[in-house]
């Protein structure tokens, strides 16, 4: 693809070649890394998707994780059964498909909300209550979210195809990914944010928070300080496991018309060490929960009642201890049966305000949408 402007009868030809991806029920993963000149694809041509446990070592093939494991959202695995790179490839790989009943059953979205953020009293108290909860002192950073059911003009099925290809243009900085399973169901999304890379013993990361636009001018003390606490948290935890790290200066991510503060880290260990030790040890970071870490997860799976599902989970293509390109599940939707669910969700510090955090979340929600729009 390279980027460039599609033109019109090869638009509709890898249209026509997701769509048929889609309608197969297979299970799959169609991404195309951040930088990157390719579109790749890993599918499973068997029904059943592996369920990673707590145990599993060493990993071949896509996975695609919620921010909560549980039973009923599970970490996942999608083995590649073919595998591609390049659209050419892609379109090869889709001859023969076998075919399996497409389960689009929406997952259990407590606090969905069919109308925007602006007139939600759900996030306007759980809003307070994290302001609450940081005055106290019980919190440094909260990360709060939110989650928009659209079954009307921006319901995106049997338009996924297209988006897809408009996030791949409109976003050539992101991770843009389509992925579906019968136990996730269909996600599409295109994330900034790095997990976690490893090119054998090479490991990069990154701190990414704060959020704002051009026109909002240099970054203000409180969008420093979300970051801060993420970076801080990321070195130390890393250092805690034998981690030699070396990490750059703040810099400015831009990503469409949003822009975020970043810092690269890059690491190593002095002995062999395990890629899902570092990932379980890692996720999530402050940058979606909070901190302090494990005391922000137990909050705000209370305070939120579930809502988040897949989103700010991670996903991307694992090797075993060899390789990996792992990104947060973030700018994202859920595409169900009768509805899209999107979701996003911001940093809460005691100089957070919330007609600020009210518009970031917006902002965020209207990426996806925006491209249902063009």
């Amino acid at each position: 693809m390279n980027n460039q402007t599609l033109n019109t009868l090869t638009s509709a030809q890898y249209i026509q070649g997701i769509q048929h991806l889609l309608d197969s029920g297979c299970s799959f993963a169609l991404y195309r890394q951040p930088g990157k000149q390719h579109v790749e694809l890993v599918l499973q041509t068997e029904r059943n998707v592996y369920e990673v446990g707590e145990k599993d070592k060493e990993l071949q093939g896509y996975i695609f994780a919620p921010f909560h494991t549980t039973k009923h959202r599970p970490t996942l695995l999608i083995r590649a059964d073919r595998k591609a790179e390049g659209w050419q490839q892609i379109m090869a790989c889709l001859d023969n498909l076998p075919k399996y009943p497409v389960k689009l059953n929406q997952l259990d979205h407590f606090r969905a909300e069919n109308t925007d953020i602006t007139h939600s009293q759900f996030y306007h108290q759980r809003f307070q209550d994290c302001l609450t909860q940081i005055a106290e002192e019980r919190f440094e950073k909260l990360v709060l979210t939110y989650c928009e059911e659209n079954y009307n003009k921006f319901h995106m099925r049997d338009k996924e195809a297209a988006v897809f290809l408009r996030a791949l243009e409109a976003y050539p900085d992101a991770m843009v990914s389509l992925v579906y399973t019968p136990q996730s169901g269909r996600w599409i999304g295109c994330t900034p944010e790095v997990l976690l890379e490893r090119e054998h013993e090479e490991w990069h990361t990154m701190s990414l928070a704060g959020t704002c636009t051009k026109e909002d001018g240099d970054w203000n003390t409180k969008n420093v300080h979300e970051q801060d606490v993420v970076t801080r948290y990321v070195d130390q935890t890393l250092r805690n496991v034998g981690a030699e790290t070396h990490y750059g200066q703040r810099e400015t991510m831009q990503i469409g018309q949003l822009r975020h503060i970043r810092t690269n880290f890059n690491f190593r260990f002095d002995k062999p060490t395990n890629t899902l030790d570092i990932v379980r040890l890692l996720h999530p970071t402050p940058a979606v929960c909070g901190f302090p870490k494990k005391e922000s997860y137990q909050y705000i799976r209370y305070c939120e009642l579930g809502c988040r599902n897949y989103f700010s989970g991670y996903q991307g293509p694992i090797s075993g201890n060899e390789e990996a390109h792992l990104y947060v599940t973030l700018r994202c939707a859920q595409i169900a049966k009768e509805s899209t669910y999107y979701h996003a969700g911001g940093g809460i510090t005691s100089l957070s305000l919330y007609h600020e955090e009210r518009q970031e979340i917006q902002r965020k929600l209207n990426i996806l949408k925006n491209l249902m729009a063009i």
